[in-house]
């Protein structure tokens, strides 16, 4: 209850006070009003969420559901800072009281910061400064939070109790018209867009000074309606498929080094020699192992090509090759999945991951592996085996493995679509993969060996790592892409603790001079380790973060959020600097594009008067800096585009809000940075547009040749503009 007393409190007028009589009853005080002043007004039920309530967000009214400042003084007066500090709120609550009794006057009811209008920069001027100083009267402790600095303790009590569901105030994206729909949810990138509010105007300028952007959509279109893809492969052999053993061995090695690290699927030794006893007699491979081949290659073809191969048509035959061995790999699983075995499995997650690389049915991904976590499911790879189950102890850590692949698999998709995962805690109670390598455990051994400590880097490290903080990831992403998923912000911040934690416990594996690869090798686990906690950070905070401007007692989100993506950036442009190898850039592209989304949107706050540290206003050239982080990622997206045909609507929105933020910083330049912005995204559709024209070119040419011959050619060659989505290209 609150520190100001409900009920009868005895109040007299000056008349009173000067000639006291007893027999005149006490005057009854108002109970403080409870609900906001929109549901008071039309004298309905008030739930009393903050910050806005069910009714006035339903109603279209969230603009103005306010409370007066008995429910602030509630609120206060709840939380877990009692004591000295409860009495001196009381005390001051009650002088006030008397105070107005006796001049006569009537509590004055502030309306909360929301009211207002924050559409133009003056108006996000005052919303902030008012709200800094609305804040400080109530709790001055919070003024080291309100400047940029950490957020203490006393914060983090004075927001105890205030209920959070995310999708309040998260950005969702429903495309399409009628029945033809589809949904991106809050943690997918590209709904970023939303956080600012001046780019649809702004792009739409740029596109007026520019009208041959216009006509590009219009040449993606037509393109688009001209490809046809390839349909899945019948009466084939899948080894007939196989290149020559030089090329298979390297892609194989490819696999190995860039994948198996971080996708424990395979149990190495085992297939290194049912691998050598397959090129020693091709007709004695075990079901399925040519499939399981034709998926691992997939995923390497791209990474094993992309540094020598600089013509577009040769990477268009890559792009679709690698197709073709992943429709093979999965015409197999269509006839082998009324009882799926280990290698099934382990098809299906050398497909998802061969699919993810290869930027093939992105859009489908989380059904698919929605789809694949529910076959996982009927094996019983959701349950730790019994002593009595007939399972062996090396198929008991591969089950482990494979289970904990494929909810790492479904959770990053889930991810990226804005979905919530297809498990959550409690929905599973297998235990994590064990850190030891694959040498410890072989099929004839009958006990488990006893894991490594953490500190040493196995073949598992990977996954035994990142395995600790499944259970709070999955709790976040759920909580991020749910409607139904209240959070109250204390707890919040103790699963930020959790992460950082998770941060701080990462292991740093002691390196060698001597073993080069492999020094390398523990660096970019580490680094993936890093930054896919960093992700979630970033989703956690930010529909806290989106709120700081109107409630500073918010901005620990926003700095934690600005500081993580920092880190990413800086991560990934050493990276791409190092060129360690081309897997690094490729798979964790979506980190760095929704970092710099994040970068980019803390300048165009900084820029309307309000900093979330120091550091913007401090450090000279520090703007400057954090642009040309995002700008190694424009820089990584167009080679993306280049390479598979995808991430265009990624590049075209990146680089507007780019261009956006310079002209905010720089007013002077704007006209250079709009006509910037308009020649980059020319120059991919024009340059994209001509190799076009000279592979079609190209096509009818040996159409006629074939033709004069009699010879029969199958259309194999594919439209890049039809690997694209680009129905919502420029549909912002």
């Amino acid at each position: 209850m609150s520190a100001v007393n409900i009920g009868y409190i005895p109040s007299r007028s000056p008349e009173q006070g000067q000639d006291p009589d007893l027999s005149v009853p006490p005057r009854r005080r108002r109970r403080p009003a409870l609900s906001c002043e929109q549901c008071r007004k039309r004298k309905i039920k008030c739930d009393r969420k903050f910050p806005v309530c069910d009714r006035c967000a339903q109603s279209g009214q969230a603009h103005a559901c306010a409370y007066s400042d008995d429910v602030y003084s509630r609120v206060e007066k709840n939380g877990p800072c009692r004591g000295d500090k409860q009495s001196h709120d009381s005390a001051h609550s009650n002088r006030s009281s008397s105070q107005r009794r006796r001049s006569g006057t009537h509590p004055v009811h502030k309306p909360r910061q929301g009211l207002i209008d924050p559409a133009t920069t003056q108006s996000h001027v005052q919303a902030v400064s008012a709200a800094e100083n609305s804040l400080l009267e109530r709790q001055p402790h919070a003024s080291a939070a309100v400047a940029g600095g950490i957020s203490t303790q006393a914060t983090r009590q004075s927001i105890r109790n205030e209920r959070f569901p995310s999708h309040t105030s998260g950005s969702m994206y429903l495309k399409g018209r009628d029945s033809q729909t589809r949904f991106f949810g809050q943690t997918n990138p590209m709904n970023m867009y939303s956080q600012f509010e001046e780019l649809r105007a702004y792009i739409q300028e740029v596109k007026s000074e520019n009208p041959a952007i216009n006509k590009l959509r219009g040449d993606f279109d037509a393109l688009k309606r001209n490809w046809k893809g390839k349909g899945v492969i019948e009466g084939c052999s899948l080894d007939g498929l196989l290149p020559p053993r030089q090329e298979v061995d390297e892609l194989v090695a490819v696999y190995l080094d860039c994948f198996e690290r971080t996708h424990r699927i395979l149990h190495v030794p085992s297939f290194r020699r049912e691998y050598a006893r397959y090129w020693g007699s091709p007709q004695t491979a075990a079901r399925g192992f040519v499939a399981q081949l034709l998926a691992m290659m997939a995923s390497g073809l791209v990474l094993y090509n992309s540094s020598t191969t600089e013509v577009l048509g040769e990477r268009l035959a890559i792009r679709e090759t690698a197709l073709e061995w992943v429709e093979a790999a999965e015409s197999f699983l269509q006839r082998h999945t009324k009882r799926p075995d280990l290698r099934v499995f382990q098809i299906y997650c050398l497909s998802t991951v061969a699919r993810r690389v290869n930027g093939l049915s992105a859009n489908q991904a989380w059904i698919a592996t929605s789809n694949l976590v529910k076959l996982a499911m009927s094996a019983g790879y959701h349950r730790e085996p019994n002593s009595n189950a007939k399972v062996s102890p090396f198929h008991i850590e591969m089950r482990r493995r494979i289970w904990a692949t494929i909810v790492e698999l479904d959770l990053q998709a889930s991810v990226d679509r804005g979905m919530p995962p297809s498990v959550r805690e409690g929905d599973f109670n297998t235990i994590a993969p064990l850190n030891i390598s694959d040498y410890a455990i072989d099929e004839p051994h009958s006990d488990l060996p006893t894991a490594e400590p953490s500190e040493v880097f196995t073949d598992s490290a990977f996954q035994a790592v990142l395995s600790k903080s499944l259970l709070l990831r999955l709790r976040i992403c759920a909580w991020a892409n749910s409607t139904n998923i209240e959070l109250n912000y204390e707890d919040a911040l103790n699963m930020d603790e959790e992460l950082l934690r998770c941060l701080n416990s990462i292991p740093m594996w002691s390196l060698s001079v001597a073993d080069g690869a492999g020094n390398q090798q523990m660096s970019l686990v580490q680094v993936a380790v890093g930054l896919t906690l960093r992700q979630y950070l970033i989703m956690l905070h930010t529909p806290f973060a989106s709120l700081a401007q109107q409630m500073p007692k918010y901005v620990h989100s926003r700095r934690v959020r600005f500081e993580a993506a920092m880190t990413i950036l800086c991560q990934f442009q050493d990276i791409m600097e190092r060129r360690a190898n081309n897997l690094t850039p490729c798979l964790m592209l979506n980190y760095a594009f929704q970092a710099a989304l994040v970068l980019c949107h803390e300048l165009y706050l900084n820029d309307a008067g309000y900093g979330s540290s120091l550091i913007l206003r401090a450090v000279p050239n520090f703007s400057e800096s954090l642009i040309s982080l995002a700008e190694t990622t424009l820089s990584a997206l167009e080679t993306h585009v280049y390479m598979l045909g995808k991430k265009m609507p990624e590049f075209y929105l990146l680089t507007m809000v780019v261009s956006l933020v310079k002209t905010r910083l720089w007013p002077a330049s704007a006209e250079a940075s709009r006509s910037k912005a308009a020649e980059e995204i020319l120059r991919i559709g024009y340059r994209l547009h001509t190799w076009k024209m000279k592979a079609e070119s190209e096509r009818s040419l040996r159409q006629d040749i074939n033709e004069d011959f009699g010879v029969l050619m199958e259309d194999i060659e594919a439209d890049i503009f039809g690997f694209w989505n680009m129905g919502g290209l420029f549909s912002f």
